[in-house]
């Protein structure tokens, strides 16, 4: 199987953790979701926020502010889609975010393992707490009408567990993590199941990688851009209650749905530059290992 060991054992952990919650008390409530949101955004925004120590090793002078610039146009891009049509952003996002998680998390991997793993993490809370999603999705999107994209999540999730299953090195050991995810899925909702991935999973996993290859921690810059987005989703909710105040529910559905475009807005660049940055560095490696190449090598192939 494509897993690291250390972070595999701390995701399978949080799940064992949260169906032994599950069984003592109901996690498909109000104040779950808050604090699964709130957990979300914290993991979240640390990985996100090294993107910026990532264009600072690559770029210099006006690149860099052309970067950062480009960075911060994508995230009000995102902003817009979300204020005009906030279905289409939602449907974009899981789509793309399907291919992010597998690229991220097996970067080595073949194209259609790394996309079957993002497509379960994503489909198989679907499939099994339907209702938890839909939810979810008509809170992000502020509209009812979410049934048939929750209805192809549930039937991508369910053929590409399969086919992840199919195509691992240790079915077995495949197929276990995937059922015991989609079990948490069902017993302690959608939002719990996705949560214990996102925090115990990708997030470490993804900050850990990009920073034993540049080797520069960035401490600072993370948890002060972290530390800024998060006044700025506080500030919101403060703002949304000025008018009129809100009843706890609605004061959740609102920190969720804040949640959802910070996340969002963020990730859209985000993912951007992690490709991008991708492409260039195997196009580098890809030079250097043709200039490596004796000269009789290359002749003899063609």
């Amino acid at each position: 199987m494509f897993f690291s060991v250390r972070p595999y054992w701390y995701f399978l952990f949080s799940l064992m953790l949260a169906l032994l919650l599950a069984g003592l008390t109901s996690l498909q409530n109000s104040v779950w979701w808050i604090a699964c949101s709130v957990l979300i955004l914290l993991a979240g925004l640390p990985h996100g926020a090294y993107d910026l120590v990532i264009m600072r090793a690559r770029h210099r002078g006006a690149k860099l502010v052309l970067a950062v610039l480009g960075y911060i146009a994508l995230v009000l891009a995102a902003l817009a889609l979300w204020h005009v049509q906030p279905f289409m952003l939602l449907t974009s996002f899981i789509v793309y975010s399907a291919f992010h998680f597998g690229d991220s998390d097996f970067a080595h991997a073949p194209w259609l393992n790394k996309f079957s793993w993002g497509a379960s993490i994503l489909g198989l809370p679907a499939l099994c707490s339907k209702g938890t999603v839909t939810a979810l999705f008509v809170t992000i999107a502020g509209t009812p009408d979410v049934g048939l994209l929750v209805n192809g999540m549930a039937a991508a999730g369910l053929v590409a567990a399969l086919i992840y299953v199919w195509r691992a090195k240790q079915p077995g050991d495949a197929a276990a993590v995937l059922m015991i995810y989609a079990l948490v899925c069902w017993i302690a909702g959608a939002l719990v199941a996705f949560t214990c991935y996102f925090v115990f999973y990708h997030s470490p996993l993804h900050l850990r990688h990009w920073r034993d290859q540049l080797g520069i921690e960035g401490s600072g810059i993370v948890y002060g851009l972290s530390g800024l987005v998060i006044a700025i989703i506080t500030g919101a909710l403060w703002l949304s209650t000025l008018e009129q105040p809100l009843a706890f529910e609605a004061l959740n559905q609102t920190a969720l749905r804040y949640t959802f475009i910070a996340i969002a807005a963020l990730t859209v660049p985000h993912m951007v530059l992690l490709m991008l940055v991708s492409r260039r560095n195997q196009a580098m490696n890809g030079a250097a290992s043709l200039r490596a190449t004796p000269r009789r090598e290359i002749t003899c192939c063609r």
